[in-house]
């Protein structure tokens, strides 16, 4: 039976998430690491992004570009897990309670109305 030989933390290509394997290579320029933040961003995978930024900052601790996109990417999560916070679910049925009645409003009570000022009108 052949060995399957490791590869270092962080340089492993991820079947299901290919641009995740790993951060922008040497000397990328700054759109591509802006490219691979909001690539994570979207597939909810900003934990793996930072550990590989981490990684990458504990190989080479003078990369500003990571340092930079490192904490970009902190950013990103806070901003998102401080806006998942404010989703209460009691906010959100109340919310939901006043489109309903809006709603009912809006199909049920203004044409009933509309329909009796029309009767009275038609009864003169």
């Amino acid at each position: 039976m052949a060995r399957r030989s490791r590869s270092p933390p962080g340089t492993a290509r991820s079947a299901s998430l290919p641009g995740l394997a790993r951060p922008p290579s040497v000397r990328p320029r700054p759109e591509e690491h802006e490219k691979f933040l909001q690539y994570a961003f979207n597939l909810d995978e900003l934990a793996r992004a930072g550990r590989l930024y981490r990684i990458k900052l504990a190989n080479n601790p003078d990369d500003a570009q990571a340092k930079a996109s490192l904490e970009a990417m902190v950013r990103m999560a806070s901003t998102a897990a401080s806006l998942a916070a404010r989703t209460d679910p009691a906010e959100m049925a109340r919310r939901r309670r006043k489109v309903l009645a809006v709603s009912a409003m809006l199909f049920f009570v203004i044409p009933i109305a509309a329909l009796l000022v029309n009767i009275l009108l038609r009864s003169r």
